[in-house]
C-alpha cells in the first residue's frame, strides 16, 4: 500500500506584498465562489498580522474572559 503524506497548504505563507494579495484576492474573485473569497480575505488578514497591527498602530487591545 502506498502512502502518501500531503502537508497542510497556507496562501498565507506565499502573499509578501500589496501586489501579492491584490492578486491572490482578485483570481479568487474571479472564481465567483464566495466561500473561496471570505477564504482568501482570512488568508491576507492572516499575512499582513491584522491583529498585531490593530494592537500595535492603534492602540486596540483585545478584551479577555
Amino acid at each position: 500500500m502506498l502512502v502518501t503524506n500531503i502537508s497542510e497548504f497556507d496562501a498565507g505563507e506565499y502573499i509578501e506584498s500589496d501586489e501579492d494579495a491584490i492578486a491572490y484576492f482578485n483570481a479568487m474573485a474571479e472564481t465567483g465562489d464566495s466561500t473561496l473569497l471570505q477564504a482568501s480575505l482570512d488568508d491576507i488578514s492572516k499575512a499582513r498580522g491584522v491583529i498585531q497591527i490593530a494592537a500595535g498602530e492603534a492602540g486596540v487591545r483585545r478584551e479577555t474572559e
